[in-house]
This record gives C-alpha cells, structure tokens and sequence, in this order.
C-alpha cells in the first residue's frame, strides 16, 4: 500500500520536467527578421559556391567515390 501510494503520488509531475517542448526557445528571445535572416543564407550559399568553384572546400567521398555536381545530377 506504501509503495502504491508512492507511486500515484509521483507519477504526475515526471512527464512534465521531461517534455521536449520545454527546451526550445520561448517568444522571448531576440529574433533576426525573416528577411534578415534569408539574406544571410542566401550570403552562406553563395559564398559556398564560390569556395566551391574556387577548389578550397574538400571533396565530398561516399562509399570511396568522389561526389560531384555531375554525379548528383546523373544519380
């Protein structure tokens, strides 16, 4: 009967502290703009594709083949 009402006593409240919701980010954080925000990935990508046709990224392998714009078109 101890154990039982131990049980029932403490089994409410575990879910709560466990909820993966609860780690994200609420509204009250500092948010860039949507727009702000695009401009910047749109600023990454191309620099990467500039580092890409410069030769400074490192070659993609999978499966010990080298991964390249043709081979993710003809595959």
């Amino acid at each position: 009967m101890y154990v039982r009402n131990k049980w029932l006593r403490w089994r409410d409240w575990r879910p709560r502290l466990r909820n993966f919701f609860s780690t994200l980010p609420g509204q009250d954080t500092a948010r860039r703009p949507q727009a702000d925000q695009a401009a910047r990935l749109s600023l990454a990508a191309y620099g990467y594709e500039l580092a890409l046709d410069a030769g400074t990224v490192g070659q993609d392998y999978y499966n010990e083949q080298a991964l390249d714009s043709e081979y993710r078109l003809a595959g």
